[in-house]
């Protein structure tokens, strides 16, 4: 079944964030493509019934031009379902045709060419729209077909499984299917999903976190909270409904985030008068608060930290962990008698992010000031960490404000000095998002999926026993080890799944990232030892089963380090020096840092962000004499430029 649209009044195309109709040499593509015939776009597997009563939604299509980033795709309601994004996006033929399996546009051919290994499904395309063919649809959770058989893993490939197929049927890959080198977006969302760590949710903008997800999340709460007792910031909490009349107190601030803002306008049937604004930060609520609970210098400092989550509604296309409505984060407000004071804590904030997202996540960071026109709207200044990504794209990691005195006067957060003289107080705000797991995937993933660092892995080492049923020796043994390693403090896991292989159980947990697996088989138990095979590298070691416990343990300390040494090098390898703006604009066209001095001036930076898309990421606090690379005068700064997301 084929359904004909016409493109001019049903399909658009987003060009470089600017909406616009397809064009000749879009046209073209979708032509070559197999997508297009008499200027109608072909969308198969919908029938015109269906399409009556579909909504359209903005889904990225990794298959155009690099030009074009976005093609509208069509949510069936009725059905729970969406129409196959392979088929939108490819224009593959439906499944029984003669050609199911041979219609990959020309474009694409060695971009989507498998190596051996690759695993084959026959899933109907409907089931697997838009979630990728998450890890869901594997083998063990389906006892009505027979298990996958596979080939033995060797720790660096992925294995080979095929499920019978009824003739003609069409095939469709599992697994990561899309190289980390090759569609980098893509490789990220089949990561995501197939790791099972998020979903798209059925509002537009959001996702739901899976346990492994949320277990990472947790894991880099409680980094955080450790760090922040020990600077005296407590935890508390605050709703998430914001009225109207509060956010217009700062009108520099509720500028700045007035489009993105959700409105509850009813209570019910019941308008509620005052708008209520969906929490999309909390600054106008907590220092509405603040005014009352402090009084007297000896309310100071007051350091507050919340964890919760905010929504701004100005997401067109969804990014699970980088650009969704609504996300998780901790977002800390501390109140000063001085300005000292508060730029102190400002700084301690910024390392406190620096320390974890190095240390647990085995991130490296470059730090510093962001521009005028990059700091958070109402603040003196703001502190940044900054990491680069694997496409060449800056993202920011987490960010520390001075406020100043710039919410303290028009939300009266005054105090008593010693004496008695009514002073306003200084303030700052600093926060990190769920954005930090995104950064984890990209940073640490590869081919094969997840790779996570040990320290906020969900499972740090998974015992899988070989040639094993439950009940034997073998059995007994990983249950016994595991229990040991739990009792060490080790986030261990057995894998007894009967109903899928050896080699299937390898692949798995590849693809979840487990960061160490722990292979044990009767050989192995009758010369009383394992073999221990790392994710990050693939490297395999015996150890005695007498005291693998700490041998597990040490290990897992040595990948922590060598996952952020090995992020290190690369990250270096990203960041170049330009001496003019001719060298800055080819450097910034190759993606990555780019180091350079800057005047100061305004109108220097627009200049790059227009002709180049790349911001100031960072003011360095480092020697900033030299020319500008702009305009040549003296320079006052050395900065990194860069395209962020």
């Amino acid at each position: 079944m084929t359904t004909e649209l016409e493109y001019k009044y049903e399909v658009k195309v987003e060009r470089r964030d600017k909406p616009a109709r397809f064009d000749a040499a879009t046209r073209e593509a979708l032509r070559e493509a197999g997508m297009m015939n008499n200027n109608k776009l072909k969308i198969t597997g919908v029938s015109p019934k269906m399409l009556k009563t579909m909504k359209m939604e903005y889904v990225e299509c990794p298959v155009l031009d690099h030009q074009v980033h976005f093609v509208q795709c069509f949510v069936c309601p009725n059905f729970q379902s969406r129409v196959n994004r392979a088929v939108l996006c490819r224009g593959a033929p439906l499944a029984g045709s003669e050609d199911a399996t041979a219609a990959e546009p020309k474009n694409r051919a060695e971009e989507d060419a498998q190596p051996k290994a690759a695993r084959v499904s026959t899933e109907p395309p409907a089931r697997d729209a838009r979630r990728g063919d998450t890890h869901s649809t594997a083998p063990a959770d389906t006892p009505s077909e027979p298990p996958p058989v596979r080939a033995a893993a060797s720790g660096t490939k992925q294995d080979t499984a095929v499920r019978k197929s009824p003739p003609g049927a069409r095939k469709e890959e599992i697994g990561i299917t899309e190289p980390k080198s090759g569609d980098f977006s893509e490789w990220y969302t089949q990561v995501v999903l197939k790791a099972e760590l998020a979903d798209y949710a059925p509002v537009k903008g959001m996702i739901a976190l899976r346990p492994d997800g949320y277990s990472i999340w947790e894991s880099i709460k409680a980094a955080l909270d450790a760090e922040f007792a020990r600077e005296g910031v407590r935890n508390a909490f605050l709703p998430v409904l914001i009225p109207e009349s509060l956010l217009t107190l700062e009108k520099s601030h509720f500028e700045g985030f007035n489009p993105e803002v959700f409105w509850v306008t009813h209570s019910g049937d019941t308008p509620v008068g005052d708008r209520l604004a969906l929490r999309p930060t909390s600054e106008t609520i907590a220092y509405s608060l603040y005014s009352k609970w402090i009084n007297s210098w000896r309310d100071l400092p007051l350091k507050l930290n919340f964890w919760n989550t905010a929504l701004r509604a100005e997401i067109k296309s969804t990014k699970p962990f980088l650009r969704t409505s609504e996300f998780l984060w901790q977002e800390g407000h501390t109140v000063h008698a001085t300005r000292e004071e508060a730029a102190a804590q400002v700084e301690s904030m910024l390392e406190i992010y620096r320390h974890v997202i190095e240390e647990h996540l085995a991130i490296p960071v470059e730090f510093g000031r962001k521009s005028t026109r990059e700091q958070f709207v109402g603040s003196e200044y703001t502190l940044t960490v900054e990491s680069m990504m694997p496409d060449g794209k800056a993202l920011q990691m987490g960010t520390s404000h001075l406020l100043g005195q710039n919410f303290a006067k028009p939300f009266s957060v005054k105090f008593a000095d010693k004496e008695n003289v009514e002073q306003y107080a200084w303030q700052t705000s600093w926060g990190v998002s769920w954005r930090l797991i995104g950064a984890l995937i990209m940073v640490h993933g590869d081919d094969r999926g997840l790779v996570l660092p040990p320290r906020v892995a969900p499972i740090q080492a998974v015992i899988v026993p070989v040639h094993s049923v439950k009940g034997d020796k073998v059995w007994l043994a990983a249950t016994e080890l595991v229990e040991r390693l739990r009792h060490s403090g080790c986030r261990a896991h057995v894998d007894d799944r009967q109903n899928v292989t050896t080699g299937y159980k390898y692949g798995d947990w590849e693809l979840r990232g487990v960061p160490l697996r722990v292979e044990m088989g009767p050989r192995d138990l009758k010369n009383g030892t394992a073999v221990l095979v790392r994710r990050d590298t693939g490297a395999k070691e015996q150890s005695g089963l007498e005291n693998i416990e700490g041998a597990i343990v040490g290990l897992l300390d040595t990948i922590q380090g060598d996952m952020l040494e090995s992020a290190r090098r690369r990250a270096a390898g990203m960041t170049s020096a330009a001496q003019d703006y001719e060298s800055l604009v080819s450097l910034i066209s190759g993606g990555g840092f780019v180091r350079a001095h800057w005047c100061g001036n305004g109108k220097c930076e627009e200049t790059i962000k227009d002709e180049t898309g790349a911001d100031i990421r960072l003011v360095d606090g480092g020697d900033g004499s030299g020319p500008c690379v702009v305009c040549s005068s003296p320079s006052v700064h050395e900065v990194l430029f860069a395209r962020g997301y």
